[in-house]
């Protein structure tokens, strides 16, 4: 009798314990609902993450192309020939330009990752 006691409660007791671990376990999970929304909160950020980052390439872009454009009409005119950019700082600046384009391509290509 003893023995069949102690079966019995010890099959008793794994039953129960593994019920207690399962209703903690979903109380710890997330619900669909909650998963559903989780997920469109990170899409959201991804997507504001890429258009920022989208953004700030082709504001980079235009600036130099805005740069590069007013050095060709300044060097256009005998006036302007005095106030433009040497060849030398002109190179440097395109230099310049081009790695902070590179940067912000990389960003925009890992924000859309």
């Amino acid at each position: 009798m003893g023995k069949l006691c102690t079966v019995l409660m010890s099959i008793t007791g794994i039953f129960l314990e593994t019920l207690f671990v399962v209703s903690i376990l979903e109380n710890l999970s997330l619900s669909h609902y909650q998963e559903v929304s989780l997920n469109f909160m990170e899409k959201r950020g991804s997507v504001d993450a890429e258009r920022s980052a989208a953004v700030s390439f082709v504001q980079e872009v235009f600036r130099f192309v805005l740069y590069r454009n007013r050095q060709e009409k300044m060097r256009s005119t005998i006036r302007g020939m005095a106030l433009c950019d040497t060849p030398d700082v002109f190179q440097a600046k395109e230099k310049k330009h081009q790695v902070m384009q590179a940067k912000l391509l990389l960003q925009f290509r890992q924000a859309r990752r």
